[in-house]
């Protein structure tokens, strides 16, 4: 079908793919939003735009990707069995646990109960075809599916279950959540059954949107089934959508987990925090330029690999779009609704989409640009520009993909806001990595240790706000070397291209000796830990939902200092979880009589705002007794703003939960420095943080972009342009180049 005969609900990956002339290998899959609510269609590109032309809004499903013990004690978590059951008395009975990741080892111990049960109750995997017949009844979304009993008739060489988990990462995020850890320290909660759903198709590391809600989907049908409470863990993610919670993908979350009892979502916040993968800006009218930095490389073996910039920019004044190649090549001055590229089939490829307003997205416009690489050499180095002519208003953009070739932002850099989706959804409790190991005893001999920083968010680990200033990420747990249940298919010694090979081609073992534990590191590695805590709080009370696990977990967290702030912060949420005062919380230990001056916990979603950022910032407060306990509901808020220059809007208090609660200032007139002050109950807090509303550095007394990733970095990055440092480090992948100690 030609690009003009294209229905005009069409998305933009799709739109790209009839420019291109090429239809996406085998069955495609979209996700279809009709009259609000999303669906997975699949079958091939013909099928979907006849089947789809009268919705609101298609694209073809994103890819996503993985987010690649002392941290149990870290989190207030004893790691004898006996010792936790005596001091906790909870160990997540009763509570299913759904991971939808690369598989598991089914054949680990970790997964055995100590009554000789498996804990998996069922194990389908997307990468198989369908075992017709076996279990009637049951959607298994095109898989082939087996239950606890199968399982267990395998281990005992009375039947053949094909399913295996060679990436590795599906089965160390199930130990972390519950494995029963034999000779080990155990996982959260180590009596949580699972449902897992392989749903990488062959051995990649990315998944598709399509399947992962078809394998959310399958867990939380055999939950309602069994009529048992569940907790779902994606330790995966992706760059591309508005991140404020809108994407199909996160929009469809929604619709299946919010509000419901005895359901709750838990997600990694991905590990670009030190990568130049954001960029934001306002638009004034006149042309603003965003580089685009493909630096030089040798193309490696595979098929042609592709870069995404997705940008997001406030309707209002029209704006058009061009796209320059470092040889002058260019795309001119491409308006709504329309899309243009450069190159063809065999070629390297430039194409420009830019997406009218939809009702999916009020108020947005879409532009997104593809840079691949030609079938055979590399894609042209050097610095590509997106140009934005008129408009009004904010842009965000992201790299969704970077590519082989790994492509960043070159200008208009933004350390904020590098969460991932789904970690941006409302429907989520979104982790960071926190360091709480340097290193690991290894079976090859000796102790690798890595120079960090103790007691402090991962460098990698993703960073918030979302760009509607909600406060992700919620929490940091672990995810710095963090150890658990290994995937006899993943040792590195008999598959390199597992998860684990990267470490052990940079001469480090990963493995632990027996073989049976490994280490891993990534927001991936933390995501479990929250998920573990969320099992035991509906263990405690089957019938909550993920807002009020959310909000106990949010509340009961340890303060991490980042630079001047010890409350919420970009990089640590609102602190490193404790499973011994979440339960406390959630038991109803909250703290008594009037809240406290110097307890009660004030931050900022952000510390300096531009006089245009209609968005404003998000102040939290947290109101705790004097022992430190959050004080119960029947609280009041109130805050004042005080500037320079000017008044600020101060919008009305708002809940976040029981314990929690936001108001948001916007800019209105103030400008300069400023102070925000907060009274609970009349009760005046001590901290009281500063708000800076500037249009220029200068204002700041003249200083460039600090090196330390701050609110304020991104602040004067997003504003004036100004270029940071290189592309940051690429996690688990360049473990190599880093300084290792035996």
């Amino acid at each position: 079908m030609p690009a003009e005969l294209a229905p005009p609900a069409i998305g933009p990956l799709l739109r790209l793919r009839l420019l291109e002339g090429v239809e996406p290998p085998g069955p495609a899959a979209a996700l279809v939003r009709r009259g609000g609510a999303v669906e997975v269609l699949r079958g091939d590109l013909a099928q979907v735009l006849e089947a789809t032309a009268r919705a609101s809004r298609v694209e073809l499903a994103w890819p996503l990707e993985l987010h690649r013990d002392l941290g149990g004690e870290a989190i207030g978590l004893p790691m004898d069995l006996a010792a936790r059951q005596e001091a906790l008395g909870l160990l997540g009975a009763g509570v299913l646990v759904g991971v939808v990741d690369t598989g598991i080892d089914w054949t680990h111990p970790d997964f055995m109960g100590r009554d000789g049960r498996h804990r998996v109750a069922w194990l389908l995997d997307l990468s198989l075809g369908e075992r017709v017949g076996a279990h009637p009844g049951v959607e298994v979304y095109g898989g082939a599916l087996w239950s606890a009993a199968e399982l267990t008739e395998a281990l005992a060489g009375e039947r053949v279950v094909p399913s295996r988990d060679r990436v590795g990462h599906g089965t160390h995020v199930a130990g972390v959540i519950g494995g029963l850890g034999e000779g080990f320290a155990a996982g959260v909660a180590p009596e949580v059954d699972f449902i897992v759903v392989k749903a990488n198709q062959g051995e990649q590391f990315a998944f598709t949107e399509a399947d992962v809600l078809d394998g959310v989907s399958f867990i939380l049908e055999r939950a309602e089934d069994a009529g048992r409470p569940v907790v779902i863990n994606l330790s995966l993610g992706g760059h591309m959508g508005p991140h404020d919670g809108g994407s199909d993908l996160e929009r469809r979350l929604g619709e299946l987990l919010s509000a419901r009892p005895g359901r709750a979502l838990v997600a990694s916040a991905g590990n670009s925090g030190a990568e130049d993968v954001h960029a934001s800006g306002f638009l004034t009218g006149e042309v603003e330029r965003l580089p685009i930095v493909v630096p030089s490389y040798e193309r490696g073996d595979g098929a042609a690999s592709e870069a995404y910039v997705d940008l997001w920019y406030t309707a209002g004044e029209p704006v058009r779009a061009s796209l320059i190649a470092p040889d002058g090549r260019r795309l001119e001055r491409i308006e709504e609704g329309d899309a243009a590229m450069l190159g063809g089939r065999g070629e390297s490829l430039l194409a420009v989409s830019h997406e009218a307003e939809t009702d999916t997205y009020p108020g947005l416009r879409q532009i997104l640009v593809v840079l691949r690489e030609p079938d055979v050499g590399a894609l042209e180095a050097g610095g590509y520009v997106l140009e934005l002519e008129g408009g009004r208003g904010r842009f965000d953009a992201w790299i969704a993909l970077r590519g082989a070739f790994g492509a960043r932002f070159g200008g208009f850099i933004d350390p904020n806001t590098r969460i991932t989706v789904p970690g941006t959804s409302p429907a989520a409790i979104s982790v960071g990595a926190w360091v709480s190991r340097s290193s690991w005893p290894s079976r090859s001999g000796g102790v690798p240790t890595l120079e960090v920083t103790l007691g402090a968010p991962a460098v990698f680990s993703g960073t918030g706000p979302t760009r509607d200033q909600r406060p992700k990420p919620d929490v940091l747990a672990p995810g710095l070397f963090v150890l658990s249940a290994l995937s006899a298919a993943a040792d590195p010694r008999v598959n390199p291209g597992s998860f684990y090979g990267a470490a052990s081609r940079a001469g480090v073992d990963p493995v632990l000796e027996g073989g049976l534990y490994a280490s891993s590191q990534g927001t991936s590695a933390a995501s479990p830990f929250v998920a573990g805590l969320a099992a035991l709080l509906l263990e405690q009370d089957p019938t909550r939902d993920v807002e009020a696990i959310r909000d106990i977990v949010r509340a009961s967290s340890q303060r991490v200092e980042v630079g001047a702030s010890r409350f919420w912060h970009p990089k640590a949420g609102f602190g490193l979880i404790d499973v011994e005062a979440a339960l406390a919380l959630g038991r109803g230990e909250r703290g008594a009589g009037a809240p406290s001056a110097t307890r009660s916990d004030v931050g900022l979603s952000l510390d300096v705002l531009h006089p245009e950022a209609d968005q404003g910032v998000r102040v939290f407060v947290v109101p705790r007794g004097e022992g430190g306990a959050p004080l119960p509901p029947g609280w009041s808020v109130a805050v004042e703003a005080e500037f320079e220059q000017g008044e600020a809007v101060v919008e009305a208090a708002e809940r976040l939960g029981e314990h929690v609660a936001a108001v948001r200032v916007r800019p209105g007139t103030a400008r300069g420095v400023g102070r925000v002050r907060v009274s609970v109950d009349g009760v005046a807090l001590e901290s009281s943080p500063q708000l800076n509303i500037i249009a220029s550095p200068e204002e700041l007394g003249g200083e460039g972009p600090p090196s330390e990733v701050s609110s304020r970095d991104h602040a004067c990055a997003a504003v004036w342009g100004e270029p940071r440092g290189g592309g940051g480090w690429v996690w688990l992948v360049l473990l190599g180049v880093l300084k290792w100690r035996r």
